[in-house]
Protein backbone atom coordinates (compact mmCIF):
# COMPACT_ATOMS: atom_id res chain seq x y z
CA UNK A 1 0.00 0.00 0.00
CA UNK A 2 1.36 3.97 -0.30
CA UNK A 3 3.26 5.39 2.13
CA UNK A 4 0.79 7.65 3.19
CA UNK A 5 -1.37 5.47 4.98
CA UNK A 6 1.19 3.64 6.88
CA UNK A 7 1.90 7.43 8.21
CA UNK A 8 -1.56 7.56 9.23
CA UNK A 9 -1.40 4.43 11.49
CA UNK A 10 -0.88 6.37 15.08
CA UNK A 11 -3.45 3.69 16.61
CA UNK A 12 -0.19 0.94 16.57
CA UNK A 13 2.54 3.81 17.13
CA UNK A 14 3.37 6.86 18.23
CA UNK A 15 6.83 7.41 15.95
CA UNK A 16 5.29 9.52 13.30
CA UNK A 17 3.48 11.42 16.00
CA UNK A 18 4.98 15.56 16.73
CA UNK A 19 7.00 15.20 20.10
CA UNK A 20 4.72 17.67 21.75
CA UNK A 21 1.73 15.22 21.60
CA UNK A 22 3.91 12.53 22.38
CA UNK A 23 4.39 14.57 25.72
CA UNK A 24 0.68 15.46 26.16
CA UNK A 25 -0.12 12.13 25.78
CA UNK A 26 2.43 11.26 28.17
CA UNK A 27 1.09 13.96 30.96
CA UNK A 28 -2.66 12.36 29.97
CA UNK A 29 -1.37 9.23 31.28
CA UNK A 30 0.30 10.23 34.51
CA UNK A 31 -3.31 12.17 35.38
CA UNK A 32 -5.29 9.56 34.87
CA UNK A 33 -2.51 7.83 37.33
CA UNK A 34 -3.18 10.42 40.21
CA UNK A 35 -6.81 10.69 39.51
CA UNK A 36 -9.04 13.31 41.71
CA UNK A 37 -12.19 14.76 41.65
CA UNK A 38 -11.08 17.22 39.42
CA UNK A 39 -10.27 14.79 36.48
CA UNK A 40 -13.21 15.74 34.54
CA UNK A 41 -11.84 18.85 33.94
CA UNK A 42 -8.07 18.08 33.60
CA UNK A 43 -9.13 15.61 31.12
CA UNK A 44 -11.70 17.77 28.74
CA UNK A 45 -8.09 20.65 29.14
CA UNK A 46 -5.62 18.00 28.27
CA UNK A 47 -7.88 16.46 24.81
CA UNK A 48 -8.18 20.52 23.77
CA UNK A 49 -4.39 20.66 24.18
CA UNK A 50 -3.61 17.44 21.76
CA UNK A 51 -6.52 18.70 19.06
CA UNK A 52 -5.04 22.26 18.84
CA UNK A 53 -1.16 20.69 19.27
CA UNK A 54 -1.89 18.90 15.48
CA UNK A 55 -0.64 20.74 13.11
CA UNK A 56 -2.67 21.49 10.07
CA UNK A 57 -0.66 19.57 7.68
CA UNK A 58 -0.54 16.93 10.52
CA UNK A 59 -4.51 16.70 10.12
CA UNK A 60 -4.65 17.05 6.57
CA UNK A 61 -2.08 14.27 5.66
CA UNK A 62 -4.34 12.24 3.88
CA UNK A 63 -4.44 15.41 0.94
CA UNK A 64 -0.59 15.17 1.24
CA UNK A 65 1.22 13.26 -2.09
CA UNK A 66 3.79 11.12 -0.61
CA UNK A 67 5.80 8.66 -2.85
CA UNK A 68 8.86 6.82 -3.28
CA UNK A 69 9.86 6.90 -6.65
CA UNK A 70 12.73 5.03 -8.17
CA UNK A 71 14.39 4.02 -11.57
CA UNK A 72 16.38 1.27 -12.48
CA UNK A 73 17.56 -0.27 -16.18
CA UNK A 74 16.82 -4.33 -15.68
CA UNK A 75 19.75 -5.26 -18.65
CA UNK A 76 17.81 -7.30 -20.91
CA UNK A 77 15.11 -8.18 -18.99
CA UNK A 78 13.75 -11.29 -21.37
CA UNK A 79 10.30 -13.29 -20.60
CA UNK A 80 12.30 -16.44 -21.19
CA UNK A 81 15.31 -17.79 -19.59
CA UNK A 82 17.73 -18.31 -22.46
CA UNK A 83 16.65 -15.75 -24.86
CA UNK A 84 18.11 -12.34 -25.34
CA UNK A 85 21.69 -11.19 -24.70
CA UNK A 86 21.68 -12.14 -21.04
CA UNK A 87 21.18 -15.32 -20.32
CA UNK A 88 19.05 -15.94 -16.44
CA UNK A 89 17.99 -18.75 -14.69
CA UNK A 90 15.01 -18.94 -12.34
CA UNK A 91 16.65 -18.45 -9.22
CA UNK A 92 18.31 -15.19 -11.40
CA UNK A 93 14.33 -14.25 -11.30
CA UNK A 94 13.41 -14.44 -8.02
CA UNK A 95 16.13 -12.42 -6.82
CA UNK A 96 15.92 -10.16 -8.92
CA UNK A 97 11.74 -9.85 -8.10
CA UNK A 98 12.88 -10.12 -4.04
CA UNK A 99 15.64 -6.85 -4.39
CA UNK A 100 12.90 -4.92 -6.00
CA UNK A 101 10.46 -5.79 -3.13
CA UNK A 102 13.52 -4.57 -0.52
CA UNK A 103 13.51 -1.33 -2.40
CA UNK A 104 10.26 -0.42 -0.95
CA UNK A 105 9.44 1.68 -3.42
CA UNK A 106 5.64 3.25 -4.87
CA UNK A 107 6.70 3.30 -8.11
CA UNK A 108 9.89 2.06 -10.20
CA UNK A 109 10.48 3.64 -13.70
CA UNK A 110 12.48 0.38 -15.67
CA UNK A 111 14.16 -0.27 -18.84
CA UNK A 112 15.06 -2.85 -20.96
CA UNK A 113 12.16 -5.25 -19.59
CA UNK A 114 11.25 -7.33 -23.34
CA UNK A 115 7.27 -7.03 -22.79
CA UNK A 116 4.55 -7.71 -20.21
CA UNK A 117 5.28 -11.33 -19.72
CA UNK A 118 9.35 -10.71 -18.70
CA UNK A 119 7.91 -7.74 -16.52
CA UNK A 120 6.27 -10.14 -14.69
CA UNK A 121 8.67 -12.35 -13.61
CA UNK A 122 10.30 -9.94 -11.05
CA UNK A 123 6.80 -7.49 -10.47
CA UNK A 124 4.19 -9.58 -8.47
CA UNK A 125 0.35 -8.97 -8.59
CA UNK A 126 1.20 -6.27 -6.15
CA UNK A 127 2.43 -4.28 -8.99
CA UNK A 128 0.52 -2.53 -11.98
CA UNK A 129 2.40 -2.57 -15.04
CA UNK A 130 2.61 -0.03 -17.40
CA UNK A 131 4.78 -0.63 -21.10
CA UNK A 132 5.72 1.68 -23.72
CA UNK A 133 3.93 0.76 -26.82
CA UNK A 134 6.84 0.61 -29.55
CA UNK A 135 6.53 -1.97 -32.21
CA UNK A 136 8.84 -4.65 -31.53
CA UNK A 137 11.45 -4.55 -33.87
CA UNK A 138 14.35 -7.19 -34.60
CA UNK A 139 17.57 -6.61 -32.88
CA UNK A 140 21.04 -7.39 -34.06
CA UNK A 141 23.30 -10.31 -32.87
CA UNK A 142 24.57 -10.16 -28.95
CA UNK A 143 28.39 -9.41 -28.60
CA UNK A 144 28.79 -12.49 -26.29
CA UNK A 145 26.54 -14.97 -28.00
CA UNK A 146 25.98 -14.71 -31.71
CA UNK A 147 23.72 -17.39 -31.65
CA UNK A 148 21.19 -15.11 -29.80
CA UNK A 149 19.60 -12.00 -31.12
CA UNK A 150 19.08 -8.64 -29.20
CA UNK A 151 15.31 -8.54 -27.49
CA UNK A 152 13.20 -5.93 -27.65
CA UNK A 153 14.33 -3.16 -24.90
CA UNK A 154 10.72 -1.31 -23.50
CA UNK A 155 10.74 1.11 -20.77
CA UNK A 156 8.12 1.29 -18.44
CA UNK A 157 6.47 1.68 -14.64
CA UNK A 158 5.49 -0.06 -12.48
CA UNK A 159 2.96 1.47 -9.60
CA UNK A 160 2.21 -0.24 -6.48
CA UNK A 161 -1.36 -1.22 -6.41
CA UNK A 162 -3.69 0.28 -4.72
CA UNK A 163 -1.84 3.70 -6.34
CA UNK A 164 -4.00 5.77 -8.37
CA UNK A 165 -3.10 6.70 -11.70
CA UNK A 166 -3.68 7.00 -15.06
CA UNK A 167 -1.51 6.25 -18.56
CA UNK A 168 -0.78 9.31 -20.85
CA UNK A 169 0.41 8.89 -24.20
CA UNK A 170 4.03 7.53 -25.21
CA UNK A 171 6.58 10.06 -25.80
CA UNK A 172 7.15 8.77 -29.10
CA UNK A 173 9.20 11.99 -29.61
CA UNK A 174 12.36 10.43 -28.51
CA UNK A 175 12.12 8.12 -31.61
CA UNK A 176 14.33 11.09 -33.44
CA UNK A 177 16.38 9.25 -36.19
CA UNK A 178 15.50 5.21 -35.70
CA UNK A 179 12.45 3.36 -34.85
CA UNK A 180 14.67 1.18 -32.51
CA UNK A 181 14.69 4.47 -30.52
CA UNK A 182 12.99 3.88 -27.36
CA UNK A 183 9.53 5.82 -26.53
CA UNK A 184 9.21 7.26 -23.20
CA UNK A 185 6.59 5.89 -20.59
CA UNK A 186 4.35 8.71 -19.34
CA UNK A 187 1.91 8.26 -16.52
CA UNK A 188 0.61 10.81 -13.66
CA UNK A 189 0.14 9.33 -10.44
CA UNK A 190 -3.16 11.04 -8.44
CA UNK A 191 -3.42 11.06 -4.73
CA UNK A 192 -6.58 13.01 -3.72
CA UNK A 193 -6.29 16.16 -4.77
CA UNK A 194 -2.55 16.04 -5.57
CA UNK A 195 -0.53 14.97 -8.74
CA UNK A 196 2.75 14.11 -10.08
CA UNK A 197 3.94 13.28 -14.00
CA UNK A 198 6.04 10.38 -13.81
CA UNK A 199 8.08 9.94 -17.52
CA UNK A 200 10.23 6.59 -17.72
CA UNK A 201 13.19 7.49 -20.12
CA UNK A 202 15.92 5.29 -22.17
CA UNK A 203 18.50 7.58 -23.62
CA UNK A 204 20.14 6.91 -26.81
CA UNK A 205 23.82 5.57 -25.44
CA UNK A 206 27.28 6.64 -26.60
CA UNK A 207 27.87 9.93 -25.52
CA UNK A 208 28.45 9.51 -22.49
CA UNK A 209 30.56 12.50 -21.22
CA UNK A 210 32.62 15.37 -23.36
CA UNK A 211 35.35 12.42 -24.43
CA UNK A 212 32.62 11.31 -26.85
CA UNK A 213 31.84 14.81 -28.22
CA UNK A 214 35.42 14.97 -29.67
CA UNK A 215 35.43 11.61 -31.03
CA UNK A 216 34.45 11.25 -34.57
CA UNK A 217 33.14 8.06 -34.53
CA UNK A 218 30.63 8.93 -31.67
CA UNK A 219 29.44 11.67 -33.62
CA UNK A 220 26.26 9.97 -34.49
CA UNK A 221 25.00 9.20 -30.86
CA UNK A 222 25.88 12.66 -29.61
CA UNK A 223 23.57 14.28 -32.36
CA UNK A 224 20.85 11.64 -31.69
CA UNK A 225 21.05 12.57 -28.06
CA UNK A 226 20.75 16.40 -28.51
CA UNK A 227 17.70 15.67 -30.65
CA UNK A 228 16.43 13.77 -27.55
CA UNK A 229 17.78 16.24 -25.14
CA UNK A 230 15.66 18.75 -27.56
CA UNK A 231 12.73 16.48 -27.03
CA UNK A 232 12.59 16.48 -23.42
CA UNK A 233 12.63 19.99 -23.17
CA UNK A 234 9.81 20.63 -24.97
CA UNK A 235 8.09 17.67 -23.01
CA UNK A 236 9.23 20.27 -20.07
CA UNK A 237 7.79 23.23 -21.30
CA UNK A 238 4.43 21.86 -21.73
CA UNK A 239 4.51 20.71 -18.08
CA UNK A 240 5.19 23.94 -16.89
CA UNK A 241 2.41 25.45 -19.38
CA UNK A 242 -0.20 23.18 -17.46
CA UNK A 243 1.41 23.85 -14.20
CA UNK A 244 1.70 20.40 -13.34
CA UNK A 245 4.25 18.62 -10.75
CA UNK A 246 7.07 15.89 -12.57
CA UNK A 247 9.75 13.89 -12.62
CA UNK A 248 11.64 12.57 -15.54
CA UNK A 249 13.71 8.80 -14.18
CA UNK A 250 15.26 6.93 -16.09
CA UNK A 251 18.75 5.73 -18.06
CA UNK A 252 19.50 9.26 -19.69
CA UNK A 253 22.86 7.79 -21.13
CA UNK A 254 24.65 11.07 -20.25
CA UNK A 255 26.99 12.19 -16.80
CA UNK A 256 24.70 15.59 -16.22
CA UNK A 257 26.82 15.93 -13.23
CA UNK A 258 30.03 16.34 -15.18
CA UNK A 259 31.08 20.33 -14.70
CA UNK A 260 29.65 22.24 -17.61
CA UNK A 261 27.77 19.33 -19.32
CA UNK A 262 26.41 20.36 -22.79
CA UNK A 263 23.35 18.42 -22.33
CA UNK A 264 22.19 19.12 -18.56
CA UNK A 265 22.82 22.69 -19.60
CA UNK A 266 20.58 22.58 -22.81
CA UNK A 267 18.20 20.56 -20.90
CA UNK A 268 17.80 23.32 -17.81
CA UNK A 269 18.56 26.22 -19.64
CA UNK A 270 14.49 28.00 -19.21
CA UNK A 271 14.23 25.99 -15.94
CA UNK A 272 16.83 27.36 -13.11
CA UNK A 273 14.46 25.09 -10.96
CA UNK A 274 15.63 22.14 -12.39
CA UNK A 275 17.61 19.62 -10.33
CA UNK A 276 19.51 16.02 -10.26
CA UNK A 277 18.20 14.13 -6.73
CA UNK A 278 22.01 13.02 -6.83
CA UNK A 279 23.29 16.15 -7.26
CA UNK A 280 26.65 15.91 -6.07
CA UNK A 281 27.03 12.24 -4.95
CA UNK A 282 29.08 9.55 -6.19
CA UNK A 283 28.01 6.74 -7.69
CA UNK A 284 28.50 3.55 -5.63
CA UNK A 285 27.13 1.25 -8.57
CA UNK A 286 30.51 0.59 -10.16
CA UNK A 287 33.90 2.11 -9.05
CA UNK A 288 35.35 2.93 -12.65
CA UNK A 289 32.27 4.95 -13.42
CA UNK A 290 31.28 7.19 -9.74
CA UNK A 291 29.45 9.60 -12.29
CA UNK A 292 25.97 8.82 -12.75
CA UNK A 293 23.90 8.02 -16.01
CA UNK A 294 20.75 7.02 -14.43
CA UNK A 295 18.97 9.83 -13.25
CA UNK A 296 15.78 11.21 -11.17
CA UNK A 297 15.57 15.03 -12.54
CA UNK A 298 12.67 16.86 -10.97
CA UNK A 299 11.87 20.43 -10.61
CA UNK A 300 12.64 22.12 -6.65
CA UNK A 301 10.27 24.60 -7.54
CA UNK A 302 6.93 22.80 -8.34
CA UNK A 303 4.31 21.95 -5.43
CA UNK A 304 5.68 18.53 -5.60
CA UNK A 305 8.85 17.95 -5.36
CA UNK A 306 12.01 15.95 -3.71
CA UNK A 307 12.68 15.66 -0.09
CA UNK A 308 16.03 16.98 0.23
CA UNK A 309 18.70 14.08 1.65
CA UNK A 310 16.71 11.55 0.32
CA UNK A 311 18.20 10.01 -2.65
CA UNK A 312 19.42 6.88 -2.63
CA UNK A 313 21.55 4.31 -4.59
CA UNK A 314 21.25 0.25 -3.88
CA UNK A 315 24.78 -1.60 -4.08
CA UNK A 316 25.38 -3.51 -6.92
CA UNK A 317 24.78 -7.68 -6.51
CA UNK A 318 26.15 -9.87 -9.16
CA UNK A 319 26.51 -9.02 -13.01
CA UNK A 320 23.60 -8.61 -13.45
CA UNK A 321 21.67 -6.08 -14.01
CA UNK A 322 24.58 -4.00 -14.69
CA UNK A 323 23.42 -1.10 -13.37
CA UNK A 324 21.68 0.16 -9.48
CA UNK A 325 18.70 1.48 -8.81
CA UNK A 326 18.34 4.99 -7.71
CA UNK A 327 15.27 6.59 -5.59
CA UNK A 328 14.28 9.39 -3.83
CA UNK A 329 11.47 10.50 -1.69
CA UNK A 330 8.91 13.36 -3.47
CA UNK A 331 6.31 15.05 -0.84
CA UNK A 332 3.55 17.88 -1.77
CA UNK A 333 3.81 18.92 2.25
Amino acid sequence: MPRTEKYLDYSTTNQRLPCNIQNTLKTISQLWACRSLAFPATLFLAVCIVFFSFPISTLAEESALDLRVGAWNLEHLDDSNDEGCVSRTNDDYAALAQRIEDLGLDVLAFQEVENLAAARRVFSEKWNIELSNRPVVSGPPCRENRNNRLGHLATGIAVRDGLEYHRNPDLTDLDVDHPSRRWGTDITIIVDNEELRVLSVHLKSGCWSKREDTNVSKKAACTTLREQIMVLKKWIAERHEDGQSYVIVGDFNRRFTAPNDWAWELLAEKVPTLALASNTKSSICNPKYPLFIDHIIFDSATKVTMVPGSFEEVERVGKHPDHCAISAHFSSD
